[in-house]
């Protein structure tokens, strides 16, 4: 897979943090593979990570005006999520990569 860039902080917060307001985010990086693709997303709100998120959605990438972390049932929903940090990443590729749909 080769060297994955540091894009992610080493940090480790053991204070609740906020919950991130899906309206307040900057889209960091966008990887699209047949099925799914993954997004790194820093929420402005967000203090745990440095407000960084690595989600998988199912399908093609589509702009959003909110983008809600959290699971659930709606459409729009992330299927997978994982910890940000540079092996995270490296298992967000994979499983995108991977993910065969429903």
């Amino acid at each position: 897979m080769g060297v994955m860039p540091d894009l992610f902080c080493s940090c480790n917060s053991s204070q609740p943090a906020p919950n991130p307001r899906p309206d307040r985010y900057e889209l960091k990086g966008m990887y699209q593979f047949n099925n799914a693709h993954l997004l790194i997303v820093r929420y402005l709100d967000c203090t745990n990570f440095e407000g960084l998120k690595a989600m998988v959605f199912a399908g093609k990438y589509e702009h959003r005006e909110f983008l809600d972390p959290h699971f659930s049932e709606s459409k729009g929903s992330p299927i997978a999520r994982f910890r940000p940090d540079n092996q995270g990443l490296a298992l967000a590729l994979d499983f995108a990569k991977n993910y065969k749909g429903k």
